[in-house]
């Protein structure tokens, strides 16, 4: 399952960016989605109980399952924000 607007996730690869704060495994949430032709794909990534989001590389964070089913079930399936 792919990353989506909207989408809560795991920042697991933090190399070069303990400087501004983040690091392995802070959770978060997908604010944006942007592809770069010939660059790559890049995620705006917001940390949980930040109001400052960060454009990193969309490999760097993994899809946080068990917070999106939890969405799920508590009937925020997140679905207006999907892209």
């Amino acid at each position: 399952m792919g990353i989506n607007v909207g989408d809560p996730v795991i920042l697991k690869d933090a190399s070069k960016l303990k400087k501004y704060g983040l690091s392995k495994d802070m959770k978060g949430y997908c604010n944006s989605i942007s592809i770069i032709p010939g660059e790559g794909e890049y995620i705006w990534f917001m940390p949980d109980g930040i109001k400052q989001s960060y454009v990193i590389t969309l490999d760097r964070c993994i899809l946080d399952e068990e917070r999106l089913q939890a969405m799920k079930e508590e009937g925020d399936d997140n679905s207006s924000h999907r892209r």
